[in-house]
């Protein structure tokens, strides 16, 4: 007997690269917060309204 199917989430753990200094960073792609880079303050993701607006490169998903 098949129950009903559970959904799979679309959002996801990101390894990305700030492009200006290269620090690397991981954040979730759903974030609703402002998240800045470490090494020289450049905003890496900006919130939006139901995924994060990625300002770097994306280097692997986890």
């Amino acid at each position: 007997m098949a129950g009903p199917s559970i959904p799979k989430t679309r959002t996801r753990f990101l390894e990305i690269k700030c492009i200006k200094c290269g620090k690397e960073r991981k954040v979730f792609s759903a974030s609703n917060r402002e998240i800045k880079c470490k090494g020289c303050d450049e905003v890496l993701v900006y919130p939006s309204a139901s995924r994060a607006a990625i300002q770097a490169k994306v280097i692997k998903v986890l």
